[in-house]
């Protein structure tokens, strides 16, 4: 029985009140807490075995070719299995995937490739497992929760945004980045056993007439969906575009500003846990507000933000400065990332959730290889600090263009 169930709650935590909801969001926390120690871990693994910005870059892209691959098949097997089964499968094998490459760094006989190759398999997993995440929140609770739900969800992630940076700092700094990657591995497992006790899914309810095709037919009709709305097929357009300038800066880019600048692997991980934190105070006060009105205006307004605190961002050379700024930068990408989940989980059919989502998201991550390579090259050429500048002004371009179109300022 959950002890919340009869207890009065902000608005915000109110899916805890389910049972299967909190399983699924203690699950989950875990499981993101080991992930942002292994990404505060993974620079100074890939420098420790002799890498550069260049293989950083790399490594990265390497976890994402093979979500460009497969995104499309995932959406439509997520559509088409349990979708808690889906993300079981996934959370096992990305666990067995750490332990050994943990082994092998304990025991001396790590080197680049293998990193290369465990991102490679982390991102064929991960374009399965991201669509039957987003698909399966409708099954656990009702429409008018969830923006509370993800709102929680974006919590759990700053919760641990908060605390796994700090701690995968310490342990580079250590030394001692087997125990980082080794933890990751245990809360994938924690995240698999959490899906086991979640009780009964929502039944699906499917558009009443649909006829169950083939994979190529299933696949047609989310592409018809996505096309049908502007503002859907437009954000992933810009989001393609945006994440070749962000995700560079952030992931490539700023472990290196922090390198050189600010003090190495414990001020990497005090500035993404300022992040985090931004991103939490944001998710707790459009949580607790529910549903906001124009939705295409407040998302966009988020990616503008995001722009100028990257320019900010760019000129930082203290701790404090670029921790304050991380703040603003963080609220600014929740407020973006809530809104357009909920947005999506809210107008599109649900038996098509997980096709729609995987579109969505093989277009905001189809640029992304190329834009974490360059970033790497530019990097090695003009320094971190140019490089984000360069991201912060390309964020503002888009989030321009998008409150520039009506489709998007007009949705509710």
């Amino acid at each position: 029985m959950n002890i919340l169930t009869g207890a009065t709650l902000p608005r915000v935590l109110s899916p805890l009140r389910q049972r299967s909801y909190a399983l699924l969001w203690a699950g989950q926390t875990a499981s993101v807490l080991g992930d942002r120690v292994y990404a505060t871990a993974l620079p100074f693994l890939v420098f420790a075995l002799g890498g550069a910005a260049g293989q950083l870059g790399t490594a990265f892209a390497f976890s994402l070719v093979p979500q460009v691959i497969f995104l499309l098949a995932g959406g439509v097997l997520t559509d088409r299995l349990p979708r808690r089964s889906v993300m079981l499968a996934c959370d096992m094998a990305r666990a067995l995937i750490l332990m050994v490459i943990a082994a092998m760094l304990h025991f001396g006989v790590l080197r680049i490739p293998h990193v290369y190759a465990a991102s490679a398999a982390f991102g064929f997993f991960s374009a399965f497992f991201h669509p039957a995440a987003t698909g399966l929140l409708p099954e656990v609770v009702p429409s008018d929760r969830l923006v509370a739900a993800n709102a929680l969800r974006s919590l759990s992630i700053d919760l641990a945004g908060i605390f796994g940076p700090i701690l995968g700092g310490v342990l580079s700094a250590g030394g001692i980045v087997a125990l980082a990657l080794g933890f990751d591995s245990l809360t994938f497992v924690v995240s698999g056993l959490c899906l086991l006790a979640m009780g009964r899914m929502r039944p699906r309810q499917p558009r009443e007439g649909r006829r169950r095709g083939g994979y190529r037919r299933d696949l047609v009709e989310g592409f018809r969906l996505v096309a049908a709305s502007q503002w859907l097929w437009v954000t992933i357009a810009l989001f393609s575009l945006d994440n070749v300038f962000f995700a560079g800066s952030l992931q490539i880019a700023l472990p290196l500003l922090a390198q050189q600048e600010l003090g190495g692997a414990r001020a990497f991980g005090y500035v993404l846990s300022s992040f985090a934190a931004g991103s939490l105070l944001t998710a707790l006060a459009l949580g607790q507000l529910g549903t906001p009105r124009r939705r295409g205006v407040l998302a966009y307004s988020g990616v503008l933000v995001s722009g100028v605190t990257l320019v900010l961002l760019s000129r930082a050379t203290e701790v404090w400065h670029a921790s304050l700024v991380a703040v603003v930068l963080g609220g600014s990408i929740v407020a973006f990332s809530l809104v357009w989940e909920s947005t999506l989980q809210d107008l599109i059919p649900h038996e098509a959730l997980g096709r729609v989502a995987s579109i969505d998201l093989l277009g905001s991550i189809s640029l992304m290889p190329v834009g974490l390579i360059l970033a790497g090259v530019s990097v090695d050429r003009f320094g971190p600090g140019a490089t984000i500048l360069i991201g912060g002004f390309g964020s503002i371009v888009i989030g321009a263009a998008g409150l520039s179109l009506g489709s998007i300022r007009n949705l509710a």
